[in-house]
């Protein structure tokens, strides 16, 4: 997801116009008929985690061919 898309995403979650939802079960003995949504402040650290593994995804595949084009030599 492109850097704009979680700023919008992170916006849109500030300003209550989306809502973030896990899914989730609980166990038998509490069956709840209702639903339950993260935090707000969970909401943003899960969109921070999100793109923070997004960069080092990024980052491990460009080392990765790093390495693969030094070691063709």
């Amino acid at each position: 997801m492109r850097k704009w898309k979680y700023n919008k995403l992170s916006d849109d979650l500030r300003n209550n116009h989306k809502r973030l939802f896990v899914k989730a079960v609980c166990p038998p003995d509490q069956n709840v008929a209702t639903t339950t949504e993260l935090a707000p402040d969970a909401g943003r650290n899960y969109l921070r985690l999100r793109r923070q593994l997004e960069t080092l995804e990024a980052q491990f595949l460009g080392l990765r061919a790093r390495v693969q084009e030094i070691y063709k030599q």
